[in-house]
């Protein structure tokens, strides 16, 4: 993947988060390991194309006041719950010799015989696994190739995948990512037959002969 560049600009503290988001900006913090703190604006829209492309696990230039870039990571982002709007950013700055710990998405292809011609139901156990790795070595997702699935029952497991060169898998390679199940028919409670209970005799015992 080519070089992912993101420009910045300082952020006055003066002014309130709330009127830059008017600005269709948004506040930002760069941190990480041996660097002071730097807040930042970024325009909305070229985070969201950038975000959209890097997502939080593919190293990013970042471009700060004076010129100078930094190799960052998404560290955390906050958004409106309402408008889907980007409210804060948080980049971490990396140092491309220095291991760290994060997160790799999978992405799913293919399709699964025994969903397609058995029905049935595919169950996902993993989205993402955790990593250790040098910052050089992110990929952006691990592909998952459902096409494996063959019947009811079939798993793939962390070991059964190729993990990328470089990638050190921090969870249990037994952990299963995921699975077709049968499906589960829903039988209808029949309702008990009801049972015909014999009339009340309507007939009362004769009476005896007058003398």
């Amino acid at each position: 993947m080519a070089n992912i560049t993101l420009s910045s600009e300082a952020r006055d503290i003066a002014v309130h988060p709330k009127d830059l988001r008017k600005q269709k900006k948004i506040p930002s913090i760069m941190y990480g390991h041996g660097i002071e703190n730097i807040s930042l604006t970024l325009d909305h829209e070229a985070f969201r194309k950038v975000f959209k492309d890097a997502g939080s696990n593919t190293i990013i230039d970042l471009e700060v006041p004076g010129g100078k870039k930094h190799k960052v990571l998404v560290q955390d982002i906050q958004k409106d719950p309402v408008y889907d709007t980007f409210q804060h950013v948080d980049f971490l700055a990396v140092q491309m010799t220095e291991k760290l710990i994060t997160e790799i998405p999978f992405e799913f292809t293919g399709e699964s015989n025994a969903v397609k011609n058995f029905g049935g139901i595919l169950v996902t156990n993993m989205d993402e696994v955790e990593v250790r790795c040098l910052p050089g070595d992110l990929v952006h997702s691990i592909i998952i190739d459902l096409s494996k699935l063959e019947n009811i029952g079939d798993s793939i497991h962390l070991e059964d995948i190729t993990i990328p060169k470089g990638l050190e898998v921090q969870s249990d390679m037994a952990s299963m990512i995921v699975t077709v199940q049968a499906a589960t028919e829903e039988k209808e409670e029949e309702a008990p037959a009801e049972v015909a209970m014999p009339e009340a005799s309507a007939q009362k015992a004769p009476e005896a002969a007058a003398e």
